[in-house]
């Protein structure tokens, strides 16, 4: 295993003292090695980029981006034109529901409970021990310099969650700052002695909580019925969803109303950071010769299940994500076929001709069989939560015992619980998920799994 490599390794390790991919998982590899024999890697790029940034976003709903918007609200125009110029993955999910687990798993290229480590709440579940098996470690061993500029604790060094970056930096601020101070960081890092290669990820933390953009922004929400709480700060947002299971009916209406309308506002500010933000980077020459890739982190839950955030359960308005693929010459492509967050290393790596490690969870894109199980884990808010999804179904199991099953082709926004002890369905998937739970119940020895009746 991959994080078995790395157990050992210092920060940033001499790459003559780690034992080195095989041959047999290199990128020159077969699909036979990778995936399914005869499948393609969807980024077929020749030659290959010399440089990654990697944009990743916080709490973000799929379903607000323009191209998943049901509801036909315009959000976020940007994104979706850049989408369109994109290699872009339209059934994609997380490996988990919050930031500290979902970038681990994501940056890692590993499910969660084939790690060595699950990030969690409370005094056991940070910092990460040193080892974590990271991309950047990784290139970092092919002397690709390294920077990231996060705005979220939970992607810092703070919880040991951004291991084998050069340098990291760890400031709140809005995603134009990002940008700003991100360009700023390599730039000065590059002036020295300039490496061949570079990898800049910028971390954005809009839409997260508290939703408080510009007040140019906020003309609907301010338009809505007023709460007897004042949703302009953080302390009124948190309170109203404190309040809102004791609240009446119509109580419950305005403040979903005001909360979803704020958050709609944040997305928008959001994608006027990213056209901003994105300019920069076309005036500095900085996506020249670069594979750029976007992917958000987590969604956002407006009591679709009863309940407002994330770090909550593994439902698909918490864990349905965005990932997406921009270069140079690289042909815009829609791919339909299920993906999940685990896949993002090897096709990265894969794309830029470095060889793949062993031992990782993804597959490179294109590749995989679109019948494989894809599953997610957490340990949030709520408890502990793991899924798996495969064939168009959808087994959703909590720790407290609690069991869903969801037919996601006729019910893709999981309101319809199908479960029933004896159906084959539940059955199939209940052998694929009872081994995650196993393999997880060692990383989390303070939880207690209640087994379900079946």
């Amino acid at each position: 295993m991959w994080w078995m490599v790395w157990s050992a390794c210092k920060p940033h390790p001499d790459p003559t003292q780690i034992a080195q991919p095989t041959a047999t998982t290199a990128t020159t590899a077969t699909t036979a090695e990778t995936g399914v024999p005869g499948r393609p890697p969807l980024l077929a790029l020749d030659p290959a980029p010399t440089n990654l940034l990697m944009i990743s976003i916080d709490t973000l709903r799929r379903d607000h981006v323009d191209r998943y918007a049901a509801d036909g609200i315009v959000r976020m125009p940007f994104l979706t034109a850049l989408l369109g110029e994109s290699v872009v993955l339209d059934d994609h999910r997380q490996c988990s529901n919050w930031t500290f687990a979902s970038t681990n798993c994501t940056l890692s290229g590993l499910y969660l409970e084939e790690g060595a480590f699950m990030p969690r709440f409370g005094p056991d579940g940070s910092p990460i021990p040193e080892g974590q098996p990271t991309l950047a470690r990784y290139l970092g061993t092919f002397e690709v310099l390294s920077h990231l500029e996060t705005t979220n604790k939970y992607l810092s060094d703070q919880v040991g969650n951004a291991q084998g970056y050069t340098q990291s930096n760890l400031r709140a601020g809005p995603a134009t700052e990002v940008f700003e101070r991100g360009i700023e960081a390599l730039s000065q890092q590059l002036a020295g002695a300039p490496p061949e290669r570079w990898f800049l990820h910028l971390h954005l933390y809009e839409p997260h909580l508290p939703y408080v953009p510009p007040g140019q922004y906020l003309d609907e929400a301010r338009a809505l019925p007023p709460t007897q709480w004042d949703l302009e700060h953080d302390l009124g947002q948190s309170l109203a969803i404190a309040a809102y299971p004791g609240l009446s009916p119509q109580e419950r209406a305005e403040v979903d109303a005001q909360l979803r309308a704020r958050y709609t506002a944040d997305v928008r500010w959001l994608d006027d950071q990213l056209l901003a933000g994105w300019s920069l980077l076309e005036q500095g020459g900085w996506l020249d010769d670069t594979l750029v890739v976007i992917w958000t982190d987590h969604g956002e839950a407006f009591w679709e299940h009863d309940l407002q955030g994330h770090a909550k359960l593994l439902t698909r308005e918490e864990n349905d994500a965005v990932l997406a693929f921009w270069a140079p010459g690289l042909t815009p492509t829609a791919w339909g076929e299920p993906t999940h967050a685990v896949d993002l290393v090897p096709t990265v790596l894969d794309a830029l001709k470095i060889p793949l490690p062993e031992g990782l969870s993804g597959e490179i894109l294109g590749t995989a069989d679109p019948r494989r199980p894809m599953f997610a884990t957490t340990s949030g808010y709520a408890g502990v939560y793991q899924s798996v999804v495969a064939d168009g179904s959808k087994l959703h199991l909590g720790w407290d015992g609690s069991l869903q099953l969801w037919d996601l082709r006729v019910d893709p926004l999981e309101q319809r619980d199908r479960y029933a002890p004896d159906d084959p369905v539940a059955q199939a998937l209940w052998e694929q998920l009872e081994p995650r739970v196993r393999l997880l119940q060692p990383l989390i020895p303070e939880a207690q799994v209640i087994w379900p009746s079946r």
